[in-house]
């Protein structure tokens, strides 16, 4: 681990945030395995059923402790597969210890990202002994929820997923919803607005269908899609005006970038162990969480080392590092949604165009571009009608 600590402070500082390069997100791939199959997911490998090791992770962060590796405020999630497979024991078990290496020291946020579909009876102890929060899946009615997030033997999930919500309620656990869109919910906005404000549920985040991993399909970008997404944008910023209507993050977080004409956004995938995240069998990946598992041959594996051996590679580092930083570079000579989106993300970049450099790509068209077009649109409209 001296090794480790000792080559990361061999990057140079401009790259830090403070006077080391905090790490302030740690993602944990409990294990990649999955019991359902999406039609849209970007992980490979998910009928492994290998398990993350418990020793070898308290370890790790014991370290990361003890070198002053941590920030002061961190979090940790457990993502990529389904980390309910384990059960509510070994949550219970393992942020136990977790919380007693970091004490009085660092504080944390447990959280977990889940399909849902496993909570039950068995969690509520788990719930109200431990701060958790969950981010749950849901992708809106039954007929539609099912028809993209099926089960393994090709059933529907949505009922199990209400039920898991019920639990979540009934326990006072703190969750958030995230839907990824389809033709049918941006054809007809209203399904989600009804759907959600029906189960009291009054903020979601919406993801696009990317190019990503191994899903090769993102939403049809066509003539249409321009007008589609509009329509679908002004929909819910018209219901912003409603007490209980459903809004949406990425609608919300687009406003006020415009509105406040703030400072293009420092993201965290663009800067070095601001967020680590550590697979089932130990390897380390940082800048985009979606590099886990990936390889690719200009760059070889993503991983940049193990937690095994604590091996650690510089070079792939550095070389990412400036080929991210080039990137935004790039997006921000050429680019006017630059300030709203301080250069994209580089998974997005990678899975599409192959490299991290390019300013130009599909899922910065949908989710940047032609979202902040049709709100710029509309708050002119807004105003102009004042």
């Amino acid at each position: 681990m001296e090794i480790f600590y000792k080559n990361l402070n061999t990057i140079p500082y401009n790259i830090y945030y403070s006077n080391r390069n905090k790490i302030k997100t740690v993602i944990l791939q409990a294990t990649p395995f999955c019991n359902i199959d999406c039609s849209y997911c970007y992980l490979d490998n998910r009928n492994s059923k290998i398990k993350m090791s418990d020793s070898k992770i308290l370890e790790f962060i014991e370290n990361l402790l003890n070198y002053e590796m941590l920030a002061s405020e961190i979090d940790i999630i457990w993502h990529c597969g389904e980390p309910l497979i384990l059960g509510a024991d070994y949550y219970n078990n393992i942020i136990t210890l977790i919380s007693e290496i970091l004490k009085n020291k660092i504080k944390v946020t447990y959280q977990i990202q889940t399909n849902g579909t496993l909570l039950n009876e068995s969690w509520i102890n788990v719930l109200t002994s431990k701060k958790i929060f969950f981010g749950i899946s849901l992708d809106g009615p039954k007929e539609i929820h099912d028809k993209y997030r099926k089960d393994r033997k090709g059933n529907g999930t949505f009922d199990n997923v209400i039920s898991g919500l019920k639990i979540l309620k009934e326990t006072n656990t703190q969750f958030s919803v995230i839907t990824v869109l389809c033709q049918e919910t941006l054809e007809n906005p209203k399904i989600l607005s009804d759907f959600f404000e029906s189960l009291d549920i009054k903020y979601i985040s919406l993801n696009f269908p990317e190019i990503e991993g191994i899903n090769k399909k993102g939403l049809p970008y066509n003539n249409s899609t321009n007008l589609k997404i509009f329509n679908f944008v002004k929909f819910f910023y018209d219901k912003r005006s409603e007490d209980n209507g459903l809004k949406i993050f990425q609608i919300e977080h687009t406003i006020k970038s415009i509105l406040k004409n703030t400072s293009p956004p420092i993201l965290s995938e663009h800067i070095p162990f601001s967020t680590l995240t550590i697979s089932s069998n130990g390897d380390l990946y940082t800048f985009s969480p979606e590099f886990l598992g990936f390889s690719h041959k200009k760059y070889g594996s993503f991983k940049i080392g193990n937690i095994n051996n604590y091996d650690f590679n510089l070079d792939k580092i550095n070389n990412f590092k400036d080929e991210i930083e080039r990137g935004v570079k790039n997006c921000e000579n050429s680019c006017e949604y630059f300030v709203i989106c301080g250069g994209g993300h580089p998974a997005s970049k990678f899975f599409e165009q192959g490299n991290m450099e390019c300013s130009v790509h599909r899922s910065c068209e949908l989710n940047i571009k032609i979202l902040t077009d049709s709100i710029s649109r509309l708050i002119f409209n807004n105003l102009s009608n004042k």
